[in-house]
């Protein structure tokens, strides 16, 4: 899978999930900062990547991704 489809399916999990318009999302937007995301958010859409990614985030790599691109790189990584 490309970075790119990555991309455009956790710009489809946040926008779903947090209610900003998905074409305002850009891999350098902030979970927190940009998006006010809190702790529980933040869990909800990790829990939605581990399951249309087919892979499992622990909370100590949850915690390192701060922007979409920081989740993009990590599940390019992690997906077959």
């Amino acid at each position: 899978m490309e970075r790119k489809e990555i991309e455009e399916k956790l710009y489809d999990i946040v926008s779903e999930i947090i209610g900003t318009p998905r074409e305002e999302l850009k891999p350098e937007t902030t979970f927190v900062h940009d998006l006010s995301a809190d702790s529980l958010t933040i869990v909800d859409i990790m829990t939605r990547c581990e399951d249309v990614f087919q892979i499992t985030i622990s909370d100590e790599e949850a915690e390192n991704m701060k922007s979409i691109g920081d989740a993009a790189k990590y599940i390019k990584s992690r997906v077959k």
